[in-house]
């Protein structure tokens, strides 16, 4: 406001002395900015020494614009009066709307009453009076602010939720905005006062302050609070320390320390505190966790993932997170072209009860490449691989190992539209184990190594028909892959290749192992049908069936893996979608004698967002799950989802151990949301238990005030 004044009384002025009253008008003011205005008069009183302009005023200065029906500018006291729809639109897209606005020439202080704001983001400000001092700061009186967008029915109601104040400062050195006597209101009734607040103003994206606290309760740790406080250090890094205080603890603190570099970005979280540990006597617990990552030059960056705990159970206890496994890695990696190298160093750290730390692998270093190269003229392409890697344990076996892989394949395509891909490979491994443990219950120590080629054709026939808006596809699926009878001899530890389930993925791979330390030997046939059904409004079918025949013995192949025997069981997938109302996914693999079930995974998405259900089950045969295991693997998640209304939507889900008929988890949430207010309330039970670790409902009720932040409770209790 005051930037238009002294700009619009000065152009005014030079066109009153000259005796003129043009329509548009211009000069220039400080820094040499063109000031414009365009009004339908322009009267000088040089006698009262006045200068008034009226109809229609229009002042403009690089991108500010101020709007009045009359301005009058007094030479004697150096003040300017706009009045009639005065309206002044900001840089920042802020528009001030007043009945009247006194400003002095200095551009330092000014007036207005009746004052109406509506901010950038379209959050609204109204004061009976508002007033400039200092050129810094703006105080109005008897101030009401909300970022909710009037009723469109009743504009006159009130909104879901605005804060009042008797006082309101906005300073623009310090950017804060501080309220006095303020109270909190939801439907024009007051719920909340507080006697003084402050936050950063809009045009703040980081300061330093306190954050919105949590309040919980808990049958492990009893009542809770936690406080955060947010320090900025500089622009690129900041700070948050939250103590957590608890009735039945020690106090917990956390804090997080973030700072982006030109090149990369740091982000570390840590937490400790002196509580009751596992064996139930106070201990020094706490985590810590983050990433490093750092772009070196175009090709190479390196970096760092971190997550270590004190024990077993804090992170779940204090609700950090529930992996069993946490996962450390440092790397150095490069892209240039079809080309990737990485060196990399992993510690792994296991939080499940059987774990034993001396017996998981620490490695170091694990060295990669690989290449893939372009098709050639005829379609030939190769690809490259290779490693060497170091694994360590403190009580167990050690290995060291050099791999090297390359792969060659071309496809050729016949005039019936057969599609045949010749392939072929070759994979030497060496390496030095220290106590591998041999099949006859012996160890051995020492060198050990392989040489193992293999040679595939795979065959591929689509036949495709349109018709009637759709299209339909059928492809039977063969091919043989040939290898030596031979290549995992018991002096070679299987370190990476332990996880392993035949699927409609890997049934077709020359080597169906995830890993290098074993491969697939003997030569072997593998056949089947892939079949889709394709609606051009967006509907799809799609369908796999396929088995393998092994033509050697061997016993190379994990018990219940699927391909343990010569003929291997039958391994099947359906995926079903018709748009965003209905999708179905369902993978099986069948015993290959008696077709019984040894493993099903079914998820099924049905229904509009008016009212939608979830369906999750999977069952895996007790020598599937794992041959130690003496009952099968059997569970089920249904959940069930209604948006009630354009804003409120309600949602439950349970999951259930079929195998034992005992749950796992139940919850529940309750939302609503509109363009300036959520309101969330999670409710879960969970049923499992873990040495400190007890069954425990959860209620976590979350409020998001647009502009001003989120206020969170959450707690658990048996």
């Amino acid at each position: 406001m005051a930037h238009f004044g002294a700009a619009l009384l000065l152009a005014l002025a030079a066109v009153a002395i000259a005796g003129t009253a043009p329509t548009i008008a211009q000069s220039r003011v400080r820094d040499d900015q063109p000031v414009y205005f365009r009004a339908d008069r322009v009267d000088a009183d040089r006698q009262r020494g006045r200068i008034r302009a009226s109809g229609r005023v229009e002042v403009w200065q690089a991108d500010r614009v101020l709007i009045a029906d009359d301005l009058v500018y007094d030479e004697r006291t150096e003040i300017a009066t706009a009045t009639g729809n005065v309206a002044i639109l900001e840089p920042s897209g802020d528009v001030i709307f007043a009945d009247a606005a006194e400003i002095t020439r200095d551009l330092k202080d000014g007036v207005a009453d009746n004052l109406r704001i509506r901010l950038s983001d379209n959050a609204r400000v109204a004061a009976v009076g508002g007033w400039r001092i200092g050129g810094a700061v703006t105080e109005m009186r008897k101030a009401v602010y909300s970022p909710c967008e009037p009723c469109k029915d009743d504009p006159e109601r009130a909104p879901i939720w605005q804060v009042k104040a008797d006082r309101v400062v906005q300073d623009s050195i310090d950017k804060t905005v501080q309220y006095t006597d303020a109270q909190v209101e939801f439907f024009g009734v007051p719920v909340l006062y507080i006697p003084y607040f402050e936050h950063p103003d809009p045009s703040v994206k980081r300061k330093s302050g306190f954050l919105t606290p949590t309040f919980g309760n808990d049958t492990l740790l009893g009542a809770w609070v936690r406080l955060p406080y947010y320090y900025t250090l500089s622009p690129q890094r900041d700070v948050t320390v939250t103590p957590m205080v608890t009735s039945k603890e020690n106090a917990l603190l956390a804090t997080q320390y973030r700072e982006r570099f030109a090149n990369g970005i740091l982000d570390m979280t840590g937490s400790f505190t002196y509580a009751t540990g596992d064996g139930g006597a106070d201990e020094v617990r706490g985590h810590i966790e983050g990433i490093v990552r750092y772009d070196i030059d175009d090709t190479w960056r390196g970096g760092l993932n971190l997550s270590v705990a004190s024990d077993d159970t804090f992170r779940r206890r204090y609700r950090f997170g529930s992996e069993q496994t946490l996962v450390n890695r440092g790397y150095i990696e490069g892209f240039r072209g079809r080309n990737y190298a990485v060196a990399n160093a992993y510690y792994f750290q296991g939080l499940r009860r059987e774990d034993e730390q001396g017996q998981i692998p620490f490695v170091f270093p694990y060295l990669a490449y690989s290449y893939s190269g372009q098709p050639d003229r005829d379609g030939g392409r190769w690809s490259a691989d290779a490693n060497m890697l170091l694994l360590t344990r403190t009580t167990g076996t050690d290995s060291r190992r050099v791999s090297a892989r390359a792969d060659w394949q071309r496809p050729f395509t016949s005039r019936n539209g057969e599609i045949i891909t010749i392939s072929a490979g070759i994979q030497s491994d060496a390496y030095f184990v220290d106590d591998v443990k041999r099949g006859d219950g012996t160890t051995y120590s020492g060198l050990a190594g392989r040489v193992f080629p293999h040679v595939g054709a795979d065959w591929r026939l689509p036949l495709v028909r349109s018709g009637a808006g759709a299209t339909q596809m059928i492809e039977p699926v063969g091919g043989l892959i040939a290898a030596p009878n031979f290549g995992n001899p018991n002096r070679i530890p299987n370190e990476d290749s332990l996880a392993f389930d035949l699927d409609d993925l890997n049934i077709t791979s020359a080597n169906p192992f995830r890993g290098n330390d074993r491969v697939a030997p003997g030569p072997r046939a593998y056949y089947g049908m892939r079949a889709g059904w394709y609606d051009g409004s967006g509907i799809a079918t799609t369908a796999f069936i396929g088995q393998s025949y092994r033509f050697t013995e061997t016993d190379d192949f994990p018990v219940a893996s699927g391909l343990e025997d010569q003929l291997s069981d039958i391994i099947g997938r359906i995926d079903i979608s018709t748009g965003r109302h209905v999708a179905a996914f369902l993978r099986f693999r069948l015993d290959k004698d008696d077709l019984t079930p040894r493993r099903n995974e079914v998820a099924l998405r049905l229904g509009p967002p008016s009212f939608n259900v979830t369906a999750d089950y999977v069952f895996l045969d007790k020598a599937v799950a794992d041959p130690e295991f003496t009952q099968e693997r059997e569970e089920v998640l249904l959940a069930a989802a209604s948006q009630l209304t354009p804003n409120w939507a309600i949602q439950g889900r349970t999951r259930r151990d079929l195998s034992n008929d005992r749950p796992i988890r139940h919850g529940a949430r309750l939302t609503y949301q509109d363009d300036c207010f959520i309101f969330a309330l999670d409710w879960t039970r969970t049923f499992t238990s873990d040495r400190d670790l007890e069954p425990r409902n959860a209620v976590v009720a979350r409020v998001v005030l647009k502009t001003l932040g989120s206020f969170g409770i959450g707690g658990s209790a048996s």
